[in-house]
């Protein structure tokens, strides 16, 4: 199927879209192969060992979800023994999030196998990707100010 041309912000667009599509897809079949987990626990795992205590509020935010949409995936982590969930000291309505021993080394595994697999497939200098990096932040802080 050809396409007309298209002006570069559709190209870019375009582009976006389907990387995060491809992106996401093989992320989660290669975790699933690999690791035995989901590129969405991943996510969870990541926002976590980035900063610990976090509310199930937090990380939803933090991944642009809804508590609902996590609540499973902090559920089934929960219950592997990945992250541990408490009540969170300053408010009795809210949990707070951290991980286990377990759950760092599954993260840890998780993301080497991820960036080796990316390392292998990115058509792109380590500058390259510096650079388009740049571009697509300023592009989400304009259209999303408030992450």
């Amino acid at each position: 199927m050809t396409f007309p041309p298209e002006n570069p912000y559709e190209r870019f667009l375009r582009a976006i879209h389907k990387s995060v599509y491809v992106i996401d897809r093989n992320a989660d079949r290669l975790l699933t192969e690999k690791e035995g987990g989901t590129f969405s626990q991943f996510l969870i795992l990541m926002a976590i060992a980035q900063c610990s205590g976090l509310s199930q509020q937090k990380i939803a935010d933090f991944l642009d979800l809804t508590p609902a949409a996590i609540s499973r995936q902090i559920d089934s982590l929960v219950k592997a023994e990945l992250i541990v969930r408490k009540q969170d000291p300053q408010s009795r309505r809210s949990h707070v999030v951290s991980l286990t021993p377990a759950g760092k080394s599954r993260f840890l595994a998780m993301k080497s196998t991820l960036l080796d697999s990316f390392k292998e497939m990115a058509p792109a200098s380590a500058d390259e990707l510096d650079a388009a990096s740049e571009i697509i932040e300023r592009i989400v802080v304009a259209m999303h100010p408030n992450p």
